[in-house]
């Protein structure tokens, strides 16, 4: 009966001295506390996705550069095709499966034995050029026909290309 008492007593001393506190001070207070949960849980994520696009824009910019002048390099110039063995291939896959992309692959047997059929539903536009770039430096692929359509994300691509390699 004494500690009902005696934290009664004290609910009322704490309460009278948050009673006394002026309401602009206590309606300052929060906003600061909303705008602060607002910036963790909302705004510092979206500046760290943006600071890592950002990061990755050189070497993208790279790699298309480098692309650009391949494409100059071999404009009027008849290209050799020659085909890819089943290493390559399987390595090429194994590629594309570790970096978590769902795609189809298929070889194009009736047009030729050095093209190739890539599809792939929901990929970022600047990680598909990332994968163009590496297509060619390192299997030696080019891409010879694309089609390009739109997902629900920002940046987020559905494609179909023809890969063909260059001799």
């Amino acid at each position: 009966m004494i500690k009902f008492l005696i934290s009664a007593a004290a609910e009322k001393v704490r309460f009278s001295g948050f009673k006394q506190l002026p309401s602009r001070l206590v309606f300052e207070g929060g906003a600061f506390l909303a705008i602060g949960i607002l910036w963790w849980l909302i705004l510092q994520p979206l500046q760290k996705n943006l600071e890592q696009r950002l990061y990755r824009y050189p070497s993208q910019l790279i790699s298309i550069q480098e692309l650009n002048q391949t494409l100059l390099k071999y404009k009027d110039k008849e290209v050799g095709i020659t085909g890819l063995s089943e290493s390559e291939i399987s390595r090429l896959e194994q590629k594309l499966f570790s970096q978590g992309i769902k795609y189809t692959f298929q070889k194009l047997e009736s047009i030729s034995p050095a093209q190739f059929e890539l599809k792939i539903d929901d990929i970022e536009f600047s990680r598909w050029l990332e994968l163009v770039a590496d297509f060619r430096k390192n299997y030696g692929l080019y891409v010879v026909g694309i089609s390009i359509n739109k997902n629900d994300g920002v940046g987020v691509i559905k494609l179909s290309a023809t890969l063909a390699r260059a001799q």
